[in-house]
């Protein structure tokens, strides 16, 4: 059983309020956790966004579980599904891909920085590419550097 750092934190403080074994972990499934009378999707705090994907969006909204927010290591709140309108949080949303894609979050701040350097029409994978290719040429030079002092 993998847990991330959030989930540590939320396993840690469901210790507490059960015994071990009464803590069930779904791994890569939504809720995270499901104990004898409540079930727990952990989030982690990015700025003040609380990030899902479609098919966690499908079952939580079934089991409208606690959602317990995580950030810096702590437990900062905790409220139903149902209730995060007046949670404070932006909510976002993002598909969930098949086969060898996965789902990258970036600020729009970066998305932008992104766009402009690519060309036009180029996907983000291309642009990556770019950047990782870039990165790679960059640390192979400075090893080269090092080993010539």
């Amino acid at each position: 059983m993998k847990l991330n750092e959030s989930e540590h934190v939320v396993l840690n403080w469901l210790k507490t309020k059960y015994e071990e074994n009464d803590i069930k972990r779904k791994s890569n499934a939504s809720p995270d956790f499901i104990c004898p009378d409540e079930s727990y999707e952990v989030k982690h705090l990015y700025r003040n966004t609380l990030l899902f994907n479609n098919s966690q969006i499908e079952s939580i909204e079934k089991t409208n579980p606690l959602i317990v927010v995580v950030s810096n290591g702590n437990i900062v709140n905790k409220f139903r599904w149902s209730e995060r309108a007046d949670s404070g949080y932006k909510i976002h949303i993002g598909k969930k891909l098949k086969g060898d894609m996965t789902t990258i979050w970036i600020s729009e701040k970066h998305k932008l920085r992104l766009e402009n350097i690519g060309n036009m029409g180029d996907s983000f994978d291309k642009v990556l590419d770019k950047l990782l290719d870039v990165y790679e040429e960059v640390k192979s030079e400075r090893l080269i550097e090092e080993k010539m002092r």
